[in-house]
């Protein structure tokens, strides 16, 4: 999702696990369950996901 800035990293999450994980984080006001997503080729890097992810989630309460 390009708007949070994630950096693409030779292995790193799967791009459209996180996206799909993040719009849904948004888009419902019940708690979404912890995302485990899958590792690929060009994906995003996971600290940065991984800490953005912690963030959204502790505001959204999820």
């Amino acid at each position: 999702m390009e708007a949070i800035g994630f950096e693409l990293v030779r292995r790193g999450y799967d791009r459209d696990e996180v996206d799909a994980y993040i719009s849904t984080l948004f888009a419902t006001k019940s708690p979404v369950p912890p995302p485990e997503f899958k590792i690929a080729r060009r994906g995003y890097d996971r600290e940065q996901v991984d800490t953005s992810l912690a963030d959204l989630r502790r505001r959204y309460g999820a």
